[in-house]
């Protein structure tokens, strides 16, 4: 995971993954990330530009909206498949 993460750390140097604007491609990259913070907490400590990164998806109104919202779950992720919960 530390490699992968270094890669995406190094190509974000924008405050999206494609320039200024937000995409649909950040919200990918979002939930990968998550997904990477659940199962190895504390993998995001060495890469101040993907925390950041998380934050400012997060910060965004509807997000940061839905996430406060009951409808909201952290887990399970994936699918009812997944090796871990």
């Amino acid at each position: 995971l530390g490699r992968a993460l270094e890669k995406f750390e190094a190509f974000l140097d924008t405050d999206f993954s494609a320039g200024d604007h937000v995409t649909v491609a950040d919200f990918k990259l979002w939930e990968e990330l998550d997904k990477s913070r659940i199962i190895e907490p504390g993998c995001l400590d060495a890469h101040p530009r993907l925390a950041a990164f998380m934050e400012r998806i997060q910060s965004l109104p509807r997000i940061a909206e839905y996430m406060a919202s009951p409808s909201y779950i952290e887990r399970p992720i994936n699918n009812p498949h997944a090796q871990f919960k």
